[in-house]
């Protein structure tokens, strides 16, 4: 089973609020967690989002589909070439 937790609102048919208690229950129960929508707060991107939540459930991996993007980089690669 999974859930999908969004820091925006979005649709109840699609996602659920985010809510660490919430998400740290279905991890407990085996469940799979998906995270969208980013942080709900400008200035931050996607990648920030992934590491927040990673941090605030104790996950041991981050698993991120990007496009044409290699991994977690400390700014944009496709703005900045010197990225890492």
């Amino acid at each position: 089973p999974s859930r999908v937790q969004s820091s925006i609102n979005i649709d109840a048919k699609v996602a659920e609020n985010y809510v660490n208690e919430k998400a740290l229950k279905y991890l407990k129960d085996g469940e799979v967690v998906i995270f969208v929508g980013g942080t709900g707060r400008p200035y931050f991107t996607t990648d920030t989002a992934a590491t927040l939540y990673a941090s605030e459930v104790g996950a041991e991996v981050i698993l991120m589909g990007k496009n044409k993007v290699e991994g977690v980089y400390d700014s944009d690669p496709k703005l900045n070439p010197d990225a890492k």
